[in-house]
This record gives C-alpha cells, sequence and structure tokens, in this order.
C-alpha cells in the first residue's frame, strides 16, 4: 500500500446513539496494525468505526465495556543461563517439603544423557540455579522392570498430594501408553499406586488436586481418539466418570500443570497432537466448572493470547498465569499472560527468554520460576517473575 494511504479508527460513547465519532488513532495503511490506548477516563461503553480514505467508513460490530485495569507490575530476572541438569522438555514440576522438584523429561538429541529419550530421574533445587540429583535414572535399557520403579517420561501429570509426590501417566513412546500412578515422600523411592487410572488409554491428559478428589480429564490416543471426559478419584486407584453437562470444552489435551483457582477447575487453551489420520489444532478458549460437571466459557469465544498447546499453566500472585506453548503458525512461543478472573487478560513485558514449549514452571517462595523446554534445540535455564509492590 503506497503513500496517503490512511487508516483512521473512530470511537463514540456505546450507549448514546446519537454522539458523535471522535478520533481515536490515524495511522498509514501500510503499518498493517493500529493500537489505541484506553484513556484512564470516559464512558465505560465504546463504540468504534474504522475509516480509510480509499473507502466509505465502516462501523465496526464490536462493542466494549470498559473496565479499570488490573495489570500488576512484575520483575523478571535470569536466574541462570546454563544448569548443570541436562536440557529436556515436558519434565514434571513440583514444589514439596520446602524445595523444588524436576521430575523425569524427554530429549532425544543426547542419547548419552537420554539413552531410551526420556529418564526417570529426579532433581532438586531451593534456589533454581544449583540442583541436586536425587535419583538418578535407571531407565536405560529392555532390562528395566517397570513394576519396581516408573519409566522414563515426559508430559505426564505431577502434583502433591498427602505428603507424598505423586506421577500419573505419562506419554507412549515406549510403545504402550503409561497410565500408571506413582507416589513418592522422599523423591528418592517410588512406589506403584495403581497399574492404571481406570479411564480409557491416553497421552497428554491433565490431572488436578481439586478439592478433596483428583480429577484427569482429556488428552488423546496416537491414532486420533480425542478426550472431553473427566475422571474422579479419592485415593488414585478407583476411578469414576464424572457426567458432564453441555455446554462443555471439546476434547483436546497438552497443558502442563494443572489450574485450580478461586474454588474452580479452570481449562486454559490446549489442543490436538497431530496424528496420521488427524491435523494439528489448538485454541485459545477460557472454560471453568466447580465441580468438573458443569461449565462454563468464560469472556470471549477466544482469549487475546494465540492459541497453544505444550503451554505451562499455574496461579501465582493471585492469577492465573499462561507461559509459552507452541502454536502451528508461528512455532514456539516466548509470551507470558495473567488474568485474576478469566476474562481480562494482561501480557507480561518479557525480556529476552527463548521462546520454548513443553517448559516447567514452579510457585516457590513468592516468585514464579520457569525454564527448561523444547526451544529448538532444548534448553536448560531458569528465569524468575517477580510481583513489585506497587
Amino acid at each position: 500500500m503506497g503513500p496517503g494511504y490512511r487508516v483512521r479508527l473512530e470511537v463514540r460513547a456505546g450507549d448514546a446513539a446519537a454522539a458523535a465519532y471522535a478520533l481515536a488513532e490515524d495511522v498509514p495503511g501500510e503499518d498493517g496494525r493500529l493500537v489505541w490506548h484506553v484513556p484512564d477516563a470516559g464512558a465505560e461503553n465504546l463504540r468504534f468505526r474504522l475509516v480509510r480514505n480509499w473507502m466509505p467508513a465502516e462501523e465496526l460490530d464490536l462493542s466494549v465495556h470498559v473496565v479499570p485495569s488490573r495489570a500488576r507490575n512484575y520483575k523478571v530476572t535470569k536466574v541462570s543461563g546454563g544448569l548443570t541438569v541436562p536440557p529436556r522438555d515436558g519434565a514434571g514440576a513440583i514444589v514439596f517439603a520446602d524445595r523444588m522438584w524436576l521430575i523425569g523429561g524427554w530429549n532425544p538429541e543426547r542419547p548419552t544423557d537420554f539413552p531410551r529419550e526420556t529418564v526417570n530421574e529426579v532433581w532438586s533445587s531451593t534456589d533454581g540455579a544449583t540442583w541436586r540429583l536425587e535419583k538418578p535414572n535407571t531407565f536405560f535399557d529392555d532390562n528395566f522392570d517397570p513394576t519396581l520403579d516408573w519409566e522414563g517420561r515426559h508430559t505426564g501429570n505431577y502434583f502433591v498430594r498427602d505428603g507424598r509426590m505423586w506421577i500419573v501417566g505419562g506419554d507412549a513412546l515406549t510403545g504402550v501408553y503409561q497410565n500408571d500412578i506413582w507416589s513418592s515422600d522422599n523423591g528418592k523411592v517410588w512406589a506403584r499406586v495403581a497399574d492404571s487410572g481406570g479411564f480409557p488409554k491416553r497421552i497428554l491428559s491433565t490431572t488436578a488436586q481439586f478439592g478433596t478428589s483428583l480429577l484427569t480429564f482429556g488428552g488423546q490416543t496416537t491414532d486420533g481418539v480425542f478426550y472431553d471426559d473427566v475422571w474422579s478419584s479419592t485415593d488414585g486407584q478407583r476411578w469414576s466418570k464424572i457426567e458432564q453437562g453441555t455446554p462443555h470444552w471439546s476434547g483436546r489435551g497438552g497443558i502442563l500443570g494443572s489450574m485450580v483457582f478461586k474454588d474452580r477447575l479452570w481449562v486454559l487453551g490446549g489442543g490436538r497432537y497431530e496424528t496420521d489420520t488427524t491435523p494439528w489444532t489448538a485454541d485459545s478458549q477460557v472454560w471453568s466448572t466447580p465441580d468438573g460437571a458443569h461449565w462454563v466459557q468464560e469472556g470471549d469465544p477466544q482469549a487475546p493470547w494465540k492459541a497453544r498447546i505444550y503451554h505451562d499453566v499455574t496461579v501465582y500472585d493471585g492469577r492465573m498465569w499462561v507461559l509459552g506453548g507452541y502454536n502451528g503458525d508461528v512455532g514456539n512461543l516466548a509470551d507470558a499472560w495473567y488474568s485474576d478472573d478469566g476474562e481480562n487478560w494482561y501480557d507480561l513485558d518479557v525480556p529476552e527468554w527463548p521462546a520454548r514449549h513443553a517448559a516447567s514452571a514452579w510457585v516457590y517462595h513468592g516468585a514464579l520460576f520457569y525454564g527448561f523446554g523444547n526451544s529448538e534445540p532444548f534448553i536448560a535455564d531458569m528465569w524468575r517473575i517477580d510481583a513489585v509492590t506497587p
């Protein structure tokens, strides 16, 4: 688009039909985008009109309700850029016994450290920079006995319950679906709780500690079955399916971590890993439930952050967080978003940390730690986010 072409955004009070439009922003057409900053004062309901100097004015089908910003100030610092822990993605991230724990993971690029691509080693740290090997890898070859120790894995479900660390499920890189369940009170010795969760085989599911129950939901098979179900257990051994109402979220998985916030369980984004018969897909929908059965879609049909899979979710500073992930159009993502209600989202001003997916995140000693993951190549770094008191 050559010189002289302009795009103008005009705005008026949305609840006053006779009000005149006023100029909000005017940019050259070749800019390709227009950003308007909402004023600190004025009408709460706004309506917009797009004016291009080579076409008639067009009133947009867009009404906006303006609310006071709940954005927060955060400080992002690099803890370490070259950890002694071998790089990996899909590793479990748990805070337990006043330490951060890194569990398992995948890295086919380092056969010396990952002889079968995934490992069952466990590391811990008190600062994110120095890590201690708590459990060496035993997942070396076909002589491994899966009844005595858990198979190496990534993108499983990891959480703390009843004074123990838990692992539920994993992937299918070994040729079988890992639906087994393990727990440990020290990270060194693990006990098999159950051979299976009692639900259909799957990968990329999510498990959350919700009230007094464990809830496992979503996931898929490697041949194109995508689950939108929810299973409940009080002991990790016996599971029952929760009958869900409509509407609820469509079959998906690939959400790392789990989100329980304001007494509700949340599904933030997620997607479908491609198979031989189905394409890769992802979205940025936000759903929540008070019981696993009755779901509500929160906010707009799609959140302002890009659709993604293999992203990390957590709760920090009284807000839900979405960190990184993978988008099929742009690849790995380097962003971070937060919200205190699931509707109004704010984009963190992130420094130059590498874009990545299948990273790990911990909330520890008043800070949010974020690191590791697949950045093409795999990386082992650590970043820290701290809330800044006004």
